[in-house]
Order: structure tokens, then C-alpha cells, then sequence
């Protein structure tokens, strides 16, 4: 039997990149714009991954979330970030990932867990880090997942 893991993803975004100076000479850390975040499942044992999205591709607050339905097994987890304002659509992902000493997704929620919640006996699936920055430090944007119980529970994804 078949054993199905849903989570409902939840999604917090800030981010930063590029220093920008202005008139007075200080400078200043403006916020990119995403809107479009796509959690991407490939699973260990082979088959075809698995893409949800977060997406609110006018910024203007009116999201739509997939909801994350995955069979029992592991997956490795890939997150990319996409300001969808811009023609053709913007990957932040690469910026993200360029600037990793300065950045890092965190998984929370009452459906995972993982460094960033701990142990967590209502978890669904277990999250840890597969990528690291130039000081050792985790980044995020690929993972390593595994489900661990039939159920339901939420996904919060940080940047």
C-alpha cells in the first residue's frame, strides 16, 4: 500500500541583494522581488519529479499554493525563486545561490522536521540541508526529504 503525504505549503520571503548606494552616500540592501517560488521532488528510487508552486504572479497578495502531495519514499528537493513581473520571467535562484554566504531557506512547520524545527513527532517528512556555502553553512536550495508518515501537515519555506 501506497502510503500519501500531503502538506500545505506556506511560503515567507524576504530577500536582499545588491548594495545600492544612495544620494547622501549610504547604502542600502533593497529587497528582490519574488513571486513565484517552485518546489521541485525528484525521487531517489527513479520516476518523474514531482513540481508545486507558490506563486502570486501579480504581487498584489492574491496567491494560489498547490498543495504538496507526495508518495511514501525519498526525494531530493530543489527550490527555485522567479520574479515573474519581469518579461521573460526573472530566475533569482542563481543570485541566491552567488550569494549564499548571505542567504538561507528554512523549512518549518507543523508537517516537517528538520534542523530549523527539531524533532517533531506530528512530522510528515524529514527535511535536511544537501547544499552548503563556501563556510560550511547550509543553504537550502537543495535538499534531501523524506516522508515519514501518511498524513497531512504544513510546510512553511523561508528565504
Amino acid at each position: 500500500m501506497k502510503t500519501i503525504t500531503r502538506i500545505t505549503p506556506l511560503l515567507l520571503l524576504s530577500g536582499g541583494c545588491n548594495d545600492v548606494e544612495d544620494d547622501h552616500g549610504h547604502s542600502h540592501d533593497p529587497n528582490e522581488v519574488i513571486t513565484t517560488v517552485v518546489l521541485s521532488f525528484t525521487p531517489d528510487a527513479g520516476g518523474s519529479e514531482l513540481s508545486f508552486t507558490w506563486a502570486d504572479p501579480e504581487n498584489d497578495g492574491d496567491h494560489v499554493i498547490d498543495s504538496i502531495v507526495l508518495p511514501s519514499g525519498g526525494y531530493t528537493l530543489d527550490v527555485s525563486f522567479l520574479n515573474e513581473l519581469e518579461e521573460p520571467a526573472e530566475d533569482i535562484t542563481a543570485e541566491v545561490e552567488d550569494e549564499s554566504d548571505a542567504h538561507q531557506v528554512f523549512f518549518t512547520g507543523s508537517g516537517v522536521e528538520g534542523p530549523a524545527t527539531g524533532t517533531n513527532a506530528a512530522a510528515v517528512i524529514t527535511q535536511a540541508y544537501g547544499d552548503a556555502d563556501a563556510n560550511g553553512d547550509p543553504i537550502g536550495l537543495t535538499n534531501d526529504v523524506d516522508t515519514v508518515a501518511a498524513g497531512t501537515g504544513e510546510l512553511i519555506v523561508t528565504l
